[in-house]
C-alpha cells in the first residue's frame, strides 16, 4: 500500500510539474509580443531566459517519465498519461522556441519603429494564450473540458486572422518595396502565432487521448 501511494504521488507530481511548465510557456507568448510592440529589450532577454528553464523543464520530466516507466511499469491508463506527458511537453517546448523567434526579431529590429500599428497580431497572441491556458485548466481538474472541444473553432480563427495579416502585408510590399524587410519581419511573427496554435490543438488532441482514450485531431 506505502509503495502505491508513493506511485500516485509521484504520478501527482509529474502532473503538477507538465502545468507548471506549460504555465511558464503560455505567458512567454504574451510577454513576447507585448517585447515586439514597445520595442523592449529587456523583455525580449526575459523571453530567452524563461525559455532555457523550459527547456531544463523538459528534461526533467522526460527524465521522470522514463524512470517512472521503467520502475513501476504501469498499465492502462497511467501509461496512456505518462506517454501523452511526453508528447505534451514537447509541443510547450515548440511554444517556448517560437516566443523565442518572435523575440529574436524583436532585438534586430529595436532601433527601427514599427512600420503599422500591431492589431491583429496582439489578437492573435491573446487567442493562443487562451487555448493553452484552457489545455492547463483541464490538466489541473483531470478531465476533458468544453473548451478543450472548442479548440478547433479557435484555431480557425487565428489562420483567419493570419491570412488577414499576410494580405495586408503583402499589399503593403507591392506599394512599398522598401518595406519589404520589416514586412516579412511581422508576417513571421504572425506565422509563429499561428504555429503556437497548432500546437496548442495537438495538446488538446493529447488530453482527449489521455483522459477517454479516443484519438482525434483538433487541428
Amino acid at each position: 500500500m506505502q509503495v502505491r501511494k508513493r506511485y500516485q504521488q509521484e504520478l501527482a507530481n509529474l502532473t503538477r510539474s507538465v502545468i507548471r511548465m506549460g504555465e511558464l510557456a503560455a505567458s512567454l507568448i504574451d510577454v513576447a509580443v507585448t517585447s515586439l510592440a514597445n520595442k523592449d529589450g529587456s523583455l525580449a532577454d526575459k523571453v530567452l531566459a524563461e525559455a532555457a528553464k523550459i527547456d531544463d523543464y523538459e528534461l526533467r520530466i522526460e527524465e521522470t517519465c522514463i524512470q517512472l516507466i521503467v520502475r513501476q511499469q504501469p498499465v492502462a491508463d497511467d501509461l496512456r498519461a505518462i506517454i501523452s506527458y511526453l508528447r505534451i511537453i514537447g509541443d510547450f517546448d515548440r511554444i517556448s522556441d517560437l516566443a523565442s523567434n518572435i523575440v529574436k526579431i524583436t532585438k534586430q529590429t529595436l532601433d527601427k519603429p514599427l512600420i503599422k500599428p500591431l492589431i491583429d497580431i496582439p489578437r492573435m497572441s491573446r487567442m493562443t494564450q487562451e487555448m493553452v491556458k484552457c489545455n492547463l485548466e483541464s490538466l489541473e481538474k483531470g478531465r476533458v473540458l468544453d473548451c478543450i472541444e472548442k479548440l478547433s473553432e479557435k484555431d480557425d480563427e487565428v489562420d483567419a486572422l493570419w491570412y488577414q495579416v499576410y494580405r495586408e502585408l503583402v499589399s503593403m510590399m507591392i506599394e512599398n518595396p522598401r518595406l519589404i524587410s520589416d514586412a516579412t519581419d511581422l508576417m513571421l511573427v504572425a506565422r509563429y502565432l499561428e504555429r503556437m496554435a497548432d500546437h496548442a490543438c495537438n495538446i488538446g488532441s493529447r488530453i482527449i487521448y489521455m483522459f477517454t482514450g479516443e484519438r482525434r485531431k483538433l487541428q
